[in-house]
């Protein structure tokens, strides 16, 4: 392999930087820190996707986690005549490419990719070199630099590709099938059976041979379009990796979803602050991508990236002519109205409530804020389920009573075995005080589509569930005549009837809460209240000692086991399910797990608290505070 020192052009640095030249800066020089962070969950799940995939192949062998020992390993093994690799790693020059499987068969190497993506029988078993979806471009992408380097070790083999996809119409005919590789199942052949039909095989020779001579244009940044991947690398291998000199390369559109454009903390600047400083605008921090709402594809192609310059709509030149358009909503159009005018230091209001928040006052007690965690995997946990079929594993829920009493309910399932944990996921729900009374408060209706969907699951064998359907249906139905607000979804009346100035891109529980926060540190006098989790305590007010947005889930991480959102908390669950583990993280993890989902029922607490302590002072009129 290439010297210590060397930056490898590996995978993801190839097709990052594909996208932008200047990932190639940011990557490479994090590529030691990243070569020795931890495996995440998400990639351990895609590795036992991958493992049940080889589960198939005859004489598979596994390589080894560092990526020197690898290398060596897969060296070893390809003398054989016909082997299976999972995790290979081949190596020319600079060059390095690590592979889900590698397949040998004498003088011809099958590549095997390993894709989420549910895939249907109507599309078929090849992909089409004329196919233009720009993820399967992507795959095909990765899929083509990989036979390039290949076929430099390997001049003389005939190099295919294969992608496998989870079969959109398989059901499960047996129960653990994830647990494949413990001593439960006794017939092998059962569960090459079941995996030969959960997974489908899907020919990808003849378009990634089409990718490799020339990148799509929609999948590449300007400098790389059109090329060959072998022109492309020749291109990569010439990058200034220092960048100390502005760059020629402008911004562009693929700068919306990059992790390198904005500060990765608050003092260490992220690409657009370093390259891209403009000294006319007063607030270049502001970008097009932070709007709300439709229109930031015409800006960015017009060459406007900043909110400032960002063309408000007819007549709407004041928080005042914005606020005569909506009528008894606050649109998306006003808040994105109002983040442009914001930017051009024009006067908005720092909150502004319409009537309809006032929905809140008629709210039977008590009041139960609740979140759901699920979880959806390739590999049915239960027999009869399909892919992706989601299991519940956890909620939280912060019950409060008309006196102002908190009351905090939690579970979490970590019964190793069982791998149907709804049972008791509902048994436990049914124990949370006065939940067959008073109103269930959620953010988005995933609760109350949840109770549904479980009412539906258990419905398939009703003699043996009867218990756990009419909790469900008691929790469903209320118990007040004509009272329909059951459930009361409070994203509703921030989407409808809520603004404060700190908004940026989007209205998800995270982002407002952060949002609430800083105006109540601002402009409010609320007493932010603290929170216990097992053995930590949560203070809101905490959330601004180091600066900055406010982020209460930063209290609860650990850098050894970071769950920061519900894609995280569920990898991490099915890590747990799937044996994937370690002794310390078996300890660990559900601490975790419970602090993040305890945080998410708080936040929508207070977030309620916010809100409510205005709707008294609300008549038919708006509120508006600057």
């Amino acid at each position: 392999m290439a010297g210590k020192d060397t930056i490898l052009i590996n995978d993801d640095l190839f097709q990052q930087t594909i996208s932008c030249p200047l990932k190639f800066t940011h990557i490479t020089k994090s590529q030691k820190a990243r070569r020795q962070s931890g495996m995440l969950f998400r990639q351990r799940n895609k590795l036992h996707i991958r493992d049940a995939i080889a589960h198939q192949f005859e004489n598979c062998r596994y390589t080894s986690s560092p990526t020197q020992q690898a290398h060596e390993e897969t060296a070893n093994w390809l003398k054989q005549d016909s082997v299976a690799i999972c995790g290979a790693v081949v190596n020319k020059g600079n060059l390095l490419t690590r592979i889900p499987i590698l397949i040998k068969e004498n003088n011809h190497l099958t590549i095997i990719q390993v894709h989420g993506k549910l895939r249907k029988r109507s599309e078929g078993d090849e992909i089409s070199p004329t196919i233009n979806k720009r993820s399967i471009l992507r795959y095909l992408l990765k899929a083509a630099y990989r036979m390039e380097v290949l076929k430099r070790v390997f001049p003389e083999s005939d190099v295919k590709v294969d992608f496998y996809f989870p079969n959109k119409h398989f059901k499960s005919s047996l129960d653990h099938l994830h647990l494949f590789l413990s001593e439960e199942f006794e017939n092998d052949d059962d569960i090459r059976y079941e995996f030969k039909e959960l997974f489908s095989k899907v020919k990808a020779t003849d378009a990634v041979v089409k990718i490799n001579e020339k990148i799509p244009e929609s999948i590449a940044h300007q400098s790389f379009a059109d090329l060959s991947v072998a022109k492309a690398i020749e291109q990569m291998m010439n990058l200034n990796q220092d960048q100390s000199e502005k760059t020629e390369i402008n911004r562009h559109t693929g700068c919306k979803y990059c992790e390198f454009r904005l500060p990765e903390m608050e003092k260490k600047d992220g690409c657009w602050n370093k390259f891209f400083f403009t000294k006319e605008l007063h607030h270049p921090e502001k970008h097009v991508f932070e709007l709300i709402g439709h229109g930031n594809s015409s800006e960015t192609d017009h060459g406007t990236f900043y909110q400032e310059e960002a063309e408000l709509s007819r007549g709407f030149t004041s928080f005042e002519d914005t606020q005569k358009y909506g009528g008894s909503n606050i649109t998306i159009l006003q808040r994105r109205n109002l983040q442009i005018l914001q930017a051009r230091d024009e006067s908005v209001p720092s909150l502004w409530m319409k009537p309809g928040v006032k929905s809140l006052e008629k709210l039977e007690y008590p009041l139960h804020f609740l979140d759901f965690e699920a979880a959806t995997y390739a590999i049915p946990l239960r027999g009869e389920n399909r892919p992706y079929t989601p299991i519940f594993f956890q909620f939280s829920c912060h019950t409060l009573k008309e006196n102002g009493t908190l009351v905090h309910t939690e579970w979490l399932d970590q019964q190793e075995e069982e791998t149907y944990p709804h049972v008791e996921f509902v048994n436990q729900l049914g124990k949370i005080p006065d939940i067959f009374e008073g109103t269930i408060m959620q953010y988005s209706p995933f609760e109350k589509q949840g109770v549904n969907r479980l009412i539906g699951d258990l419905k398939r064998e009703p003699n043996q569930f009867q218990t756990q359907i009419e909790i469900l249906e008691k929790i469903r139905k209320s118990e007040f005549p004509g009272y329909e607000n059951r459930f009361f979804d409070i994203s509703r009346i921030i989407s409808d009837f809520y603004f404060n100035k700190f908004f940026n891109d989007g209205l998800g529980l995270k982002q407002v809460l952060s949002s609430i926060l800083l105006w109540e540190k601002t402009f409010g006098n609320m007493d932010l209240p603290q929170i216990r989790i097992d053995d930590s305590v949560i203070d809101m007010k905490a959330s601004f000692s180091n600066g900055g947005i406010p982020d209460p889930y930063k209290q609860i991480q650990n850098s050894d086991f970071l769950i920061a959102d519900g894609a995280a908390a569920m990898n991490a669950w099915l890590s747990f399910k799937n044996g994937l583990l370690s002794g310390e993280e078996e300890l660990q993890i559900p601490k975790m797990l419970r602090k993040y989902c305890s945080l998410d029922s708080f936040a929508l607490y207070v977030i309620y608290r916010h809100i409510r302590k205005f709707t008294d002072s609300i008549e038919n009129e708006d509120l508006i505070l600057f």
